[in-house]
């Protein structure tokens, strides 16, 4: 791994790292010839693609990464299309807003984010499945109710139960 030195602090840097570990100051990136590449270029290989940490944890990715802009998948509606966004764009934003040691070190935490959204949904998968089954094991209608349930087209009458009469008792 090639080090660089930064300019504020002269700490050594990996030369992946988009700012300084110590200080926080951003490392201007330049390329061999000298000049400063376009801000796109800025993000180094094997920190775009797909981010699964994003799209299934998306609120709660965001606010780990403090990429603020994905807490809007908790709006209605509008959460599903931030949540595929961020799944397309949150590599590039997390590792913008964050301070990484290096290309690896950012895999490695966003590979976690990824295994704790697929441990999340398989868990509520999960106990939807159990409910789904409890539920379904459960009556809908108790004997007495099925009773007293009239067939579409006949006239019967479904006499509701009557409490037996009180006598009356006068007070004087």
């Amino acid at each position: 791994m090639s080090m660089v030195i930064c300019p504020s602090c002269t700490n050594e840097v990996p030369a992946s790292a988009p700012r300084c570990k110590q200080c926080g100051t951003a490392r201007p990136a330049i390329s061999s010839n000298g000049i400063a590449p376009a801000a796109d270029d800025a993000i180094p290989d094997g920190v775009r693609g797909w981010s699964w940490g994003a799209f299934l944890i998306t609120w709660i990715w965001a606010i780990g990464n403090r990429t603020w802009i994905g807490l809007l998948a908790l709006v209605p509606y509008l959460g599903i299309g931030v949540a595929i966004w961020m799944g397309c764009k949150g590599r590039e934003m997390a590792w913008k807003n964050g301070t990484w040691d290096s290309v690896e070190h950012f895999n490695q935490v966003q590979r976690s984010w990824s295994q704790w959204g697929f441990g999340v949904i398989g868990l509520l998968c999960l106990w939807g499945v159990i409910n789904g089954y409890q539920s379904s094991r459960s009556p809908v209608f108790s004997e007495s109710t099925v009773k007293h349930i009239v067939a579409p087209g006949h006239q019967q009458a479904v006499k509701a139960p009557v409490a037996p009469a009180q006598p009356v008792v006068a007070q004087l």
